[in-house]
């Protein structure tokens, strides 16, 4: 008898058996539709990265004012509206401007009929408009004065000495830029 060892095993299947541990295996971890769907989200990334880089939304300046009791030539009710001289926009005539009577009044969409060339002091602007001492009081600082003639629907009987808030557009900035200033 011969003393040989010799392998259980088939010359054969030993091979086979090797060349499978030495082969690279890649492991699934990334299936093809999910690939592309990784690839569309970062499009749609992109694509509004891009809208928001090139989007403009409005820049409003806000300002108080008063119905005046004064009645214009064409009989309609006007409204002074109070920019504060120091971060005052440039108002122009026939701008449009929103306004808004008392704190739970109509808001009127309206433009402006008159721009004050240059800053007032409070007491210029108490004595050139014959304001009473309610409207009055609301002007504290150097402004300037912007008048806006009001819709028929508004009585300078029903409302004079009433206050008023008003926007107005004054520029345009990018959607990015709102990020950034806050």
């Amino acid at each position: 008898m011969k003393n040989s060892r010799r392998s259980p095993f088939r010359e054969s299947a030993m091979k086979q058996y090797v060349q499978r541990r030495e082969q690279d295996i890649l492991p699934r971890v990334v299936s093809p539709p999910f690939f592309i769907v990784c690839w569309l989200l970062l499009a749609l990334l992109m694509a509004a990265g891009a809208l928001a880089w090139f989007a403009e939304v409005p820049t409003f300046a806000s300002a108080s004012g008063v119905v005046t009791a004064q009645k214009t030539p064409a009989n309609s009710t006007q409204a002074l509206v109070f920019f504060p001289a120091t971060n005052a926009p440039k108002l122009q005539i026939g701008e449009p401007i929103q306004i808004q009577v008392g704190s739970n009044g109509p808001i009127l969409q309206q433009k402006v009929t008159q721009v004050e060339p240059g800053a007032l002091s409070p007491s210029d602007i108490r004595t050139r408009f014959a304001l009473d001492a309610g409207a009055a009081q609301r002007v504290t600082e150097p402004s300037i004065v912007a008048i806006v003639q009001l819709d028929a629907s508004i009585t300078a009987q029903k409302y004079a000495g009433t206050s008023i808030s008003a926007q107005v557009q004054v520029g345009l900035h990018s959607v990015l830029s709102q990020l950034w200033s806050d």
